[in-house]
């Protein structure tokens, strides 16, 4: 409190701490004025109120009292505060529960003491002089001597109360007068806020439009009836390469051919259809031409009319449309130099969109056909595959889709075909599109037919022939068996090692053979005898490593032959290759085999001797290992060329061929009689003929002599004819009677 004194007016200022809504602290002044001697007591009374709320500050209550609230210690604060008596102690004081006018909130409060050991809360407080004044309270609890002692600190509380309430109190008085305006501020301020944010988003709108067009990468003009250019951007100033300061410019400077052929003429019709949209040709000022797309529209603005023009660059798409039709060339090059199939189909309406020439290959059916009715392929269908091959190809699932199946050619003829599809698909992912490729697959499925028929074969060979194949694994544990042998069953064989099957030398034998083989990574074969129910097993051992796909050995695989019944066939075919050696040699006739010898481009260009009789090496008078191997042609020219024409075409047409001739290396006439034997090989016979054809030459000799003879009456022309005959022919009779006519 803050007194100003005058020589007649006092004037009483009173300040009231607050503290604002918004968290901020403030002060509420009243000042009035009052007489003096009023003024002189307000200020003793100011004091005093003053004073206590020193000692309120700097000098809190403090006492200490036990469970039945008798108060054992008090401070000077408490004493002045409470005591009843001016008498110091703490004889004339109250129990505490008596100066307290909130006994409910008094118990709760020492309920938490005792259970936290501290507690602070708001009491009211009884005053001797019958005033209830509102104080913190903190308390702090201890048991002593099974008795609950209390401290309590308390510190008066109740200017800051009142000064609350009164804040607020005239606040709620504010707030009821000045309420109905605020809102009505608000509303208006609430307006404004909101019409000031549309103009600023208009604003903004509008630059990013200018900016926009000002950066867009087509050209913009704006120009009147007359043509007169009242706006460009940027990008038209840099395409056409427009000059920064220009006083008029003219639209007619860069499109030099108006549309319509006249200005007038383009604004009438855009009167009537509002825009227009054509491809046309501006000129740079350095008078090289732009393909340009221009769409013409007509703007009213500030009671004229203009036309926007906004002009597209399309260089580039004229490039890709020039690449585009490039490579569908090349494409239609290409697909029509393939032996596949190729077609594309709208599935919209189901039209064939391309089609190439290998459909008249494979199908041997027009193109033309399949245009005019996209189903007419269903018709090639083999009957044993038509509905699959329907039901399948009606259903796009996925975007990839493959079929096989036969077609039966107009000619009959059956084929096999695979068909691989891809499905194209819109951004619905509908599909739009089927692009297909169909292959004669026919001779794969032959090879595919003969695997399978030789796997069979070889399936039935394994089974009949005394093979076992069998597989191990790195532990030499059999995995598989196929075939086995030696009576043994396949369950005595798989989930075994060799020592649980065989006896111990054999197991040790095929032990240290297999571990070779997998430490060694080299395969081994082998014969080998395994002992099994005391017999033995002369056995052919083949043992190769089992690699993976990253070329680690894994196993073992390998293949038993039981070579005891080979064994024996081989002594009976040695016994009987002895034998026909021995008939071979024995013959009274020349045998020789010859073998073809093939020339670099695999044509048969000789022959060499392979096997020959005694009788042949006889007549030919050399050793018979120096004619093993020889070649026909070492021979020549003592062997007729036709030795060599006769060889030919018996390997190359299979048949036999004879003929009958001389030769100085044989000594005398022979037939010669060549014929194929086993397989490759050419068997050749050859016969000593010279006694018969001697013996066929003197019998004509005596024929011709005789008819001679019986022709001719002259003795003398007889005999001359009889000594003739005798010198040209050796060895004849001359001998013979000459009968007189």
């Amino acid at each position: 409190m803050k007194h100003i004194r005058g020589s007649r007016i006092v004037y009483t200022i009173k300040g009231i701490p607050v503290q604002l809504d918004s968290g901020r602290s403030g002060a509420a002044v009243i000042i009035h004025e009052t007489a003096p001697q009023e003024g002189i007591s307000e200020r003793l009374v100011c004091c005093e109120k003053l004073l206590d709320r020193f000692f309120a500050l700097t000098d809190p209550v403090i006492v200490n009292f036990s469970s039945s609230f008798e108060i054992s210690f008090a401070n000077e604060g408490f004493i002045r505060t409470f005591s009843r008596a001016p008498s110091v102690g703490t004889e004339g004081f109250l129990p505490f529960d008596m100066i307290v006018h909130d006994q409910e909130n008094l118990n709760d409060a020492l309920c938490q003491a005792r259970d936290t050991g501290e507690y602070g809360t708001d009491l009211r407080i009884i005053h001797p002089s019958g005033d209830i004044r509102l104080y913190h309270w903190t308390f702090h609890a201890s048991y002593e001597d099974e008795v609950w002692h209390y401290l309590a600190i308390g510190k008066d509380h109740t200017e800051q109360f009142f000064q609350r309430e009164q804040f607020h109190q005239f606040f709620e008085s504010a707030e009821m007068i000045f309420g109905k305006r605020t809102q009505d501020l608000r509303e208006i301020n609430r307006r404004l806020y909101n019409e000031i944010s549309d103009r600023r988003q208009t604003e903004e709108t509008l630059r990013m439009y200018e900016h926009t067009i000002r950066n867009v990468g087509d050209l913009v003009f704006w120009f009147t009836d007359d043509g007169l250019v009242a706006y460009y951007n940027t990008a038209a100033r840099n395409a056409l390469s427009i000059p920064e300061k220009t006083d008029k410019l003219w639209i007619s400077t860069y499109l030099t051919h108006p549309p319509f052929g006249d200005w007038n003429l383009l604004f009438s019709s855009l009167r009537e259809q509002g825009s227009l949209v054509l491809e046309t040709c501006m000129v740079r000022a350095d008078s090289t031409p732009m393909p340009v797309e221009i769409r013409f529209t007509l703007i009213p603005y500030k009671g004229r009319e203009y036309c926007c023009c906004v002009a597209r660059d399309v260089q580039g798409r004229i490039h890709a449309l020039d690449n585009l039709v490039e490579s569908e060339n090349r494409f239609r090059e290409l697909a029509e130099t393939i032996s596949d199939v190729v077609y594309v189909q709208n599935l919209r309406d189901g039209s064939i969109e391309y089609l190439n020439q290998a459909y008249e290959e494979i199908y041997q059916k027009p193109v033309k056909e399949l245009y005019d009715d996209p189903e007419s392929w269903t018709s090639s269908i083999h009957p044993d595959d038509y509905d699959r091959v329907v039901a399948q190809a009606g259903v796009p699932v996925g975007d990839r889709k493959r079929m096989e199946y036969r077609i039966v050619l107009p000619s009959g003829e059956v084929r096999w075909v695979r068909v691989k599809i891809h499905y194209v698909r819109d951004k619905s992912q509908t599909p739009v599109r089927e692009i297909g490729v169909v292959t004669d697959i026919t001779h794969e499925k032959r090879i595919q037919d003969e695997i399978r028929q030789i796997n069979e074969k070889f399936q039935l060979a394994v089974h009949a022939a005394p093979v076992t194949i069998f597989g191990q694994d790195p532990d030499m544990v059999y995995q598989w068996v196929v075939n086995p042998s030696i009576n043994l069953a396949i369950s005595d064989i798989i989930g075994y090692t060799d020592y649980e099957i065989f006896p111990p030398d054999t197991a040790r034998e095929l032990y240290a053979i297999k571990k070779r083989v997998l430490e060694s990574g080299e395969g081994f074969s082998g014969e080998c005898s395994i002992q099994f129910g005391g017999k033995p097993y002369p056995t052919q051992l083949y043992i190769r490593p089992f690699r993976n796909e990253r070329d680690e050995i894994t196993g073992l695989i390998g293949a038993a032959i039981d070579v005891h019944n080979i064994i024996h066939q081989k002594r009976r075919e040695t016994l009987n290759e002895q034998r026909y050696r021995r008939l071979f040699d024995a013959m009274h006739e020349g045998y020789v085999v010859f073998s073809p010898v093939h020339a670099s481009d695999g044509t048969v260009c000789d022959f060499s001797i392979t096997d020959l009789n005694r009788f042949a090496v006889h007549r030919i008078k050399w050793q018979k290992k120096d004619l093993i191997g020889r070649n026909l042609s070492d021979f020549r020219p003592d062997i007729d060329h036709r030795w060599r024409d006769a060889l030919l075409q018996v390997a190359h047409s299979g048949d036999e061929v004879g003929f009958e001739g001389f030769s100085e290396l044989f000594g005398g006439y022979y037939s010669f009689k060549a014929f194929p034997v086993g397989e490759d090989l050419i068997g050749v016979v050859i016969r000593d003929i010279t006694d018969q054809i001697r013996r066929s030459e003197h019998l004509q000799a005596h024929r011709d002599l005789a008819r001679d003879l019986a022709a001719t009456t002259d003795m003398h022309h007889a005999l001359d004819l009889i000594l003739r005959t005798a010198l040209e022919v050796p060895g004849i009779d001359s001998g013979g009677a000459l009968y007189p006519p």
